[in-house]
């Protein structure tokens, strides 16, 4: 199984839909952090089975029961989270995202 790495945007935009959630019903943000939990165990088991997303370089996989998605990166030995987002708003808004070892990789080509 793959290491989850979350950009800090990405971290921080998961931590605020969780609190969102909960503020519409006790409990939703809990069962919301737990279906993209799931989500992000099945991308490490199965890294490929999110779409490709507009020749980026990333993929992207819904998240069941909510209608956010997960962007995320392939690395050989780690999944890099680079957004966790509302589908249906801003689509594409993490773009200009990059990890640390993304810059030097860019550098080194």
């Amino acid at each position: 199984m793959s290491q989850i790495e979350f950009h800090p945007d990405a971290k921080a935009e998961l931590d605020y839909a969780a609190i969102y959630y909960e503020t519409k019903r006790r409990g939703l943000g809990g069962e919301f952090l737990a279906e993209v939990e799931r989500t992000l165990e099945h991308l490490c088991e199965f890294p490929q089975s999110g779409a490709e997303f507009r020749r980026t370089g990333y993929r992207r996989f819904v998240v069941r029961r909510f209608p956010y998605v997960v962007v995320y990166g392939i690395l050989p030995n780690s999944i890099r989270v680079i957004a966790v987002g509302h589908g249906k708003q801003r689509p594409g808004y993490w773009r200009s995202r990059r990890f640390e070892a993304d810059r030097s990789e860019e550098d080194d080509s």
